[in-house]
């Protein structure tokens, strides 16, 4: 889910024409974390990573390797010892500091894009899911 979100984040940032280049002006085939720490802020005029924000880019980058690794999950051999560091680095992973750092990059270009619910309880609510019970 969270690759999809940077892609749509990014993909309503960077025109369909714009042209990925590295430093030294030769065309790339971007990733993720290419559009977001390159493309985004050339085109925002702004740079989280130059920012009071740098602190937050590990997490940004561990959760979309996390998440790669779960996607490209492979055995090695016959048992299943292939996914133990997968597993433990899901067991490990600080979602919490993940969370934060996701909230507090996306609203660093588009402020108040994502907003605590009053509630303290999430930072999403969609009005189509309304919870009758709590009145939501």
């Amino acid at each position: 889910m969270i690759k999809p979100f940077f892609k749509a984040q990014t993909n309503r940032i960077i025109p369909e024409n714009y042209h990925y280049l590295d430093k030294k002006g030769n065309l790339v085939i971007p990733t993720v974390t290419f559009k977001l720490y390159n493309a985004v802020p050339k085109l925002k005029n702004i740079d989280f990573q130059q920012r009071k924000h740098r602190k937050y880019n590990s997490s940004i980058d561990k959760l979309i390797q996390l998440r790669n690794d779960i996607i490209h999950l492979k055995p090695s051999g016959e048992t299943n010892t292939g996914y133990k560091g997968v597993y433990r680095d899901l067991l490990n992973f600080d979602y919490t500091k993940a969370k934060l750092a996701v909230k507090t990059f996306i609203n660093f270009y588009e402020p108040n894009l994502i907003e605590e619910r009053s509630c303290g309880n999430d930072y999403y609510f969609h009005p189509a899911h309304k919870n009758t019970q709590n009145g939501l």
